[in-house]
């Protein structure tokens, strides 16, 4: 921003000194000719900046209107999901260990049955929040719909096993470890939430932004 209000400055003393040149008398326009041979370059210099400046704000206004801002931001992260996302679903494996829904049922206090792997609804939901959220903007839309529900409202394979060997399922797993550590050092569920919100908070802001402008990628 500084460089654009000294630009204004000298292309000021600029008319200025034009308007000396046209109308003022002999000595004064000798003076005004004199700085305005001085000052020339950087007059000179200044114009070409703040006409580029100029040219870069009509440019933006132009990709925006065409929506060319947002056709590259969707190409870009069509991109990072196609390093997330396989072509073929993967076979099921345990990807969520015990210990995991036990940390879970100690935040809700709820009863924890080990060795049981059926859980209450809303720990999908949890895992949702937790777990799938914080992968980068497009990819949990891109799991659900490479999993599409069946007509009983069920998806017919695991969201992970969507995800690729080679850059989902290693981020996936540190996310799943990150989050279990975090829910160790909690409390409760509120401060689990607390926690994450801190950690979290600004990069779930930014992918909400990114798909409501983006709300085609939405499923």
């Amino acid at each position: 921003m500084l460089l654009p209000m000294v630009c204004q400055v000298y292309l000021k003393l600029r008319n200025d000194l034009n308007d000396k040149i046209r109308n003022g008398d002999s000595a004064t326009r000798k003076t005004a000719e004199g700085a305005m041979k001085q000052y020339e370059h950087i007059i000179t210099a200044c114009d070409i900046l703040i006409q580029g400046l100029a040219m870069r704000g009509i440019i933006a206004l132009v990709d925006d209107a065409t929506g060319y801002r947002a056709n590259q931001a969707k190409e870009d992260m069509l991109r990072v999901i196609a390093q997330y996302i396989a072509p073929d679903l993967r076979r099921w494996t345990q990807k969520f260990p015990p210990e995991f829904f036990e940390e879970i049922y100690r935040l809700y206090s709820w009863d924890y049955k080990p060795g049981s792997i059926k859980h209450p609804q809303y720990v999908g939901k949890l895992i949702n929040k937790y777990i799938y959220e914080p992968l980068p903007p497009g990819v949990l839309e891109a799991m659900r719909n490479s999993v599409p529900k069946n007509e009983h409202g069920a998806r017919t394979a695991k969201l992970w096993q969507t995800l690729s060997v080679g850059t989902g399922i290693p981020h996936l797993d540190r996310q799943i470890a990150d989050i279990y550590m975090m829910m160790r050092l909690s409390a409760d569920k509120d401060e689990l939430a607390r926690n994450f919100d801190r950690l979290y908070g600004e990069q779930l802001q930014l992918r909400l932004h990114i798909l409501k402008e983006l709300p085609e990628l939405s499923a």
